[in-house]
């Protein structure tokens, strides 16, 4: 996290209206209140980083194969019959 970078007035508002309860002090009283305080700072800082960052850019879709219609895919025989096997049949019978 970049320490040097400061909320502004209009993002310590912001996380001060969200956050506040009734017997929260005001605003501009807020700095006397340290527990207050480091939660709406905290609050404020964490909603100008995210505004400030670009967003990622969105994922590119992987262009799928086309598939030809009409065309039969090649059909491989299995290399192991697990039932002939378990019924006790060979390939040298």
């Amino acid at each position: 996290m970049n320490r040097s970078h400061e909320p502004t007035s209009a993002d310590m508002q912001a996380a001060w209206e969200a956050l506040r309860k009734p017997d929260w002090p005001d605003l501009a009283e807020l700095a006397r209140h340290a527990l207050h305080y480091s939660l709406v700072r905290g609050t404020a800082l964490r909603r100008s980083c995210r505004e400030s960052t670009p967003a990622p850019p969105p994922p590119q879709q992987q262009q799928q194969p086309q598939r030809m219609l009409g065309v039969p895919l090649p059909h491989h025989a299995p290399v192991f019959d697990h039932k002939r096997a378990a019924a006790g049949e060979r390939d040298d019978d």
